[in-house]
Parts: C-alpha cells; structure tokens; sequence
C-alpha cells in the first residue's frame, strides 16, 4: 500500500483514503470463491477498462501485468466453481461507473 501511494503522489496525484468495507459473511468455500469470482473478474475488466486512461507506457505495462495474473486467478476460481475458466475469447472492458457499480456492495 505504501508503495501505490508513494508512486501516486510522485506521479502528482492523491491517493484516496482508507475505506470501510461490507465483505459478506464467509460460511462455506463457495461463498469464499463466489466472492473472489466477482472480485477477481471486476479487476480484470477494471483494469482493461483504465488502459485507456493511461499514458505512461511503465504504469501501462504495470498494470497489464497485474490485469493478466488477475485473469489467471479468475480462471483458477472459475475452474474450482465448475464453471468455464474462460467463458469468452474477449474479456470485456469496464468503465469506472460499472467498476463502481460492481464494488459498490462492498463498501459501507
């Protein structure tokens, strides 16, 4: 977290401030894999969906790095629900108001 926050503020931005969660209760594995299906694929297309905002080619290529893991935890989670790891041949872009609608339940 410090080190997001240092690179922000050195790129001239403000990083926002800490959040208050409203995580699901966790009784069962498919509740825990329900729950990283949804945040895992919301990172995937969230972080597709900024590309386009973004013109420093080292954070752009940063972030398709960590959009790819992102992708292979999906898989993996997708994989251990029963269902197809890889629904599509294109993952869809997200733009920050469906990120925000998708993430919105978490947050209090």
């Amino acid at each position: 977290v410090d080190a997001v926050k240092s690179t922000i503020e050195k790129l001239g931005g403000t990083p926002v401030q800490k959040g208050n969660y409203n995580f699901p209760t966790l009784n069962t594995r498919e509740d825990v894999l329900n729950l990283l299906n949804v945040v895992e694929q919301t990172g995937v297309g969230a972080y597709l969906g900024a590309s386009i905002y973004i013109q420093n080619k080292d954070i752009l290529a940063a972030a398709a790095s960590i959009m790819q893991v992102e992708a292979r935890h999906t898989a993996l989670i997708r994989f251990l629900l029963g269902i197809p790891p890889v629904p599509d041949a294109f993952t869809p872009a997200f733009t920050p108001a469906e990120v925000l609608a998708k993430v919105k339940p978490f947050f209090k």
